[in-house]
């Protein structure tokens, strides 16, 4: 390994390289930090994107009568429920997260079976259309419309099932007076 004097390591044109180098490292060293700096802004605008659109969502859910729900049939969970299941239907999303099952406890006992089969469906990733009585309140029997659909992976495997749940009662009821 050579070895150089102190002298010769205070050369002009070592100095002059020396400083080349030095500003190389500033100045990738600046790029860097830019670069950082624009990953940090472009991670902070789209998590601004996903709070206002998030914010979009939460807003359109609250503000329609229909339920909009999704279920994860491999854990057999409601992952989420609008707020017009409590709202329009009387019941607890609470429980409904707890106990899957607590959504045919409204379902008239003569559509039970109907909506027991095509919700079953859900398990194998198929979704459905389908039209059933419910008891919202006391006594108050309404008539439901729901369309369950699957939500692939880009496997093409059902990870969960999107649905909406329409209260129909004022069409059924035109339909069957005119019967």
């Amino acid at each position: 390994m050579a070895e150089f004097s102190r002298a010769a390591l205070r050369a002009p044109s070592v100095i002059r390289a020396w400083e080349q180098v030095r500003d190389h490292q500033r100045t990738t060293s600046v790029q860097a930090l830019l670069r950082i700096g624009q990953t940090e802004d472009a991670r902070r605008l789209a998590a601004q994107a996903m709070a206002e659109e998030d914010e979009h969502l939460r807003q359109l859910a609250q503000s329609v009568n229909d339920v909009l729900w999704i279920y994860e049939p491999h854990s057999s969970l409601f992952l989420y429920v609008s707020p017009a299941y409590e709202r329009e239907w009387m019941r607890s999303a609470e429980a409904l997260y707890a106990d899957s099952r607590e959504w045919l406890n409204p379902v008239h006992r003569d559509d039970r079976p109907l909506l027991q089969e095509a919700f079953d469906r859900l398990a194998g990733g198929n979704g459905y259309t389908v039209e059933y009585r419910a008891t919202m309140g006391p006594g108050e029997e309404r008539w439901i419309a729901e369309r369950a659909i699957p939500v692939a992976s880009q496997g093409g495997q059902a990870l969960r099932i999107a649905g909406t749940s329409q209260d129909i009662t004022a069409r059924k009821t035109a339909d069957l007076e005119l019967l």
